[in-house]
């Protein structure tokens, strides 16, 4: 396959992610194009990653055949791994009701489900309770609430102004409504959603049943592999053009019980590029591509599938009233009128006496600003409850004068209460000062405080509090403390900074190394990182920004999922630059770090955030790398070396006795480890799934050839 730029822009892409009970999104042709392509499509590898403009791909088994995308390839980390739920914000999603069981006629394979990608988000593993689920809106559409808020991504439903369907079933349409609602749809989708020529393309991803039908000749095909379970499975396709006519009021047959009854999109699968659906991909989401707005919206969920061959899909299309009506009842709203307050986890009193009640099972919503004094555990995921603190920015609020709010503990003989919630999503031009620390028994990595939101929160919790874990998926984390406050931080989504307080990095568990050990570097720390699974700070897909912030940091690795991890200071007004001092020692059998210099290679990148696609080094690169080597002569062949394969935009790196490569960042592809799966073609026949990242022509299942 090779890969070109076009002049062309923006299109209309739908994106669908795949699995559970009903349908399933791998029906795949291999003539044209490899295996990998599609994976790559289906989780931004490759020529695919997220905000690619002008993609053109070339196929490589047919001469002069080709596929061009409009639209900026959009980010596919708002869906589940295995695609079959997509994330609204917050711990909110969205899948089919005949997947969530919402309408008591189906087994409710969200809740129940042996296959764990069906809740995770990269690295991260979600739960749900059977009371956190709404009712069936519409044709097939039910939104859920998870236990944490999901940091890897989001996304929101398109607007187009559609009313609820919530007064109609089955049994009682309304010709009139129904009629404003499509003329709304498709009003809409003509002026925002088609490419230049007047085309709606919807893109789709999922892991369901996998079909591989069409391959070259020699090669082997197979028909309904059961891949649910296997990582790295969800593959991308997109429709060929949408018939606007096909956009109707139907009655759901999946949904009868309920009478169900919404708007349904039908859409088939592009010719060119075939993938369409079959049996294994209900509740998976469809996304367009608003070219007014310049962005990716929801636009439904895969209802049904076409069972004949005709690479067809069902699209059950959301309302957004619908979506902030759900999101309205499991919300709490609280306005702290920039006062003071206490909580004891029944309720809050203010400091004129005033009280309110905090219902259970709902979001605290906080406006205006003010501050609570916490006066014991805040338990908010109790007795199969959910809930998180959100903080709201006031009308006036900026990045130079935030709406600020203040939460502090007040525990006898100096005790820093907990908590344990869903997390904190914090808007943006808000700061959060947040001074509590975790719940013994509740601070495991599962228990992590989640951070979602443009806004900043910034830890200042005190000594002796109990530790735990942090994941944020968006906006700023300062740490100003002093004590140790996370056994780990884990960064993704490139859309976060976690950024040190000068003098101040202990809150991960960094050491300062003080004068006269080091009387050159100032503001030094180290991360001593003594074992694999105690490594401080770890970056997951998309990365995101640690910035030193004027001090310096010895560490043994880096942990980054690619090289979106970046390594930055922005702390440009003094003369003395930050320094990173790597180590590169290996680690033995049982993850404990050793004494000597191992192989290390260094995914992240130096010098250059995520939060822009030029180069600005120039405010976020001032800081030196340092790397000592060992011993041993440079040109014996077993001699350690540090491989750099990220950006590097420092001001200088320092080498003794040290191998050190630099290198470009190889593309990566998507890729499926060895596993077997069940493969139903004239009875049940065991494969091998042995799919190599980097010998594409080799094979997928064991059979040279056929890719």
């Amino acid at each position: 396959m090779r890969y070109a730029n076009s002049g062309k822009f923006g299109v209309a892409i739908v994106l669908s992610a795949t699995l559970i009970s009903g349908l399933n999104a791998q029906a795949i042709h291999l003539d044209k194009f490899f295996y990998r392509d599609f994976l790559d499509l289906g989780q931004n590898k490759g020529a695919f990653s997220a905000g690619a403009e002008n993609v053109v791909i070339h196929s490589s088994k047919t001469p002069g055949v080709s596929v061009s995308f409009e639209a900026p390839i959009i980010d596919q980390s708002a869906r589940s791994n295995n695609g079959n739920t997509t994330s609204l914000g917050r711990n909110f999603v969205i899948t089919a009701t005949h997947v969530a069981g919402s309408s008591g006629d189906s087994n409710d394979s969200l809740v129940n489900s042996q296959t764990p990608e069906m809740r995770r988000w990269g690295q991260t593993t979600y739960s749900i309770s059977p009371n956190s689920k709404s009712q069936n809106y519409g044709y097939d559409i039910t939104f859920t609430r998870f236990n944490k808020y999901i940091v890897e991504g989001e996304t929101e439903i398109f607007d187009a102004g559609l009313e609820s369907d919530q007064n109609i079933n089955a049994g009682n349409p309304n010709t009139q409504h129904e009629q404003q609602n499509l003329e709304k749809l498709k009003e809409y989708l003509k002026n925002n959603a088609t490419d230049s020529k007047g085309n709606l393309i919807v893109f789709q991803a999922g892991s369901g049943r996998l079909n591989i039908t069409n391959t070259p000749a020699g090669g082997l095909g197979f028909r309904e592999a059961g891949i649910a379970a296997i990582t790295g499975t969800r593959g991308g396709s997109f429709s060929r053009p949408v018939d606007l006519s096909r956009i109707t009021y139907e009655n759901s047959t999946a949904n009868a019980n309920v009478g169900a009854r919404g708007i349904q999109l039908i859409d088939y699968t592009d010719l060119t590029w075939v993938n369409g659906i079959s049996p294994g991909d209900s509740g998976s989401g469809f996304y367009i591509y608003d070219k007014n707005k310049q962005k990716w919206l929801l636009l439904g969920v895969t209802s049904k599938a076409d069972l004949v061959g005709q690479g067809s899909s069902g699209i059950a299309v959301a309302t957004k009233a619908d979506f902030e009506a759900f999101k309205k009842q499991n919300e709490q709203n609280i306005d702290l009128r920039n006062t003071n307050w206490t909580f004891d986890n029944s309720g809050f009193s203010g400091n004129s006496g005033s009280w309110i009640g905090k219902q259970g099972n709902k979001d605290l919503v906080f406006s205006n600003g003010g501050s609570i004094e916490v006066q014991s555990d805040i338990r908010l995921l109790d007795s199969g409850y959910v809930g998180g603190f959100v903080f709201k920015a006031d009308k006036n609020a900026s990045a130079s004068n935030p709406t600020t709010y203040k939460i502090t503990s007040n525990g006898t003989s100096g005790k820093i209460y907990g908590f344990d919630g869903a997390g904190l999503d914090i808007d943006e031009n808000v700061k959060v000062e947040w001074g509590l620390g975790f719940i013994s028994g509740k601070n495991g990595v599962n228990d992590a405080l989640h951070k979602v939101g443009k806004g900043t929160l910034e830890i200042k919790t005190g000594a002796n509090a109990e530790q735990g874990y942090l994941r944020v998926g968006d906006g700023k984390v300062i740490f100003n403390t002093e004590h140790q406050v996370f056994k780990g931080v884990y960064l993704t989504s490139g859309r976060a900074t976690l950024e040190l307080t000068k003098g101040k990095a202990q809150a991960f568990g960094a050491v300062e190394v003080k004068p006269p050990l080091d009387n050159v570097i100032t503001n030094h720390f180290e991360l001593k990182q003594d074992s694999v699974n105690n490594l401080g700070i770890y970056f997951g897909n998309g990365g995101g920004n640690l910035d030193l912030k004027g001090n310096s940091l010895t560490l043994n690795t880096i942990s980054s999922n690619d090289s979106r991890a970046n390594i930055i200071n922005t702390d440009t007004g003094t003369k003395n630059p930050s320094y990173i001092t790597i180590e590169g020692y290996g680690y033995d059998k049982d993850k404990k770090k050793t004494q000597d210099k191992a192989d290390t290679i260094i995914h992240a990148s130096f010098g250059q955030s995520t939060d822009s696609k030029n180069d600005n080094s120039s405010t976020n690169g001032n800081l030196n790398l340092i790397y000592k080597g060992d011993t041993i002569d440079i040109n014996d062949k077993d001699k350690a070396a540090l491989v750099f394969d990220g950006n590097v935009n420092a001001k200088g790196l320092e080498v003794d006795n040290g191998k050190v490569v630099l290198q470009g960042h190889p593309t990566t592809h998507a890729y499926i480890r060895d596993q077997e799966v069940t493969v139903t073609q004239y009875g049940q026949v065991i494969k091998k799934v042995c799919f190599n990242l980097f010998k594409p022509l080799k094979v997928l299942i064991c059979q040279n050839g056929w890719i």
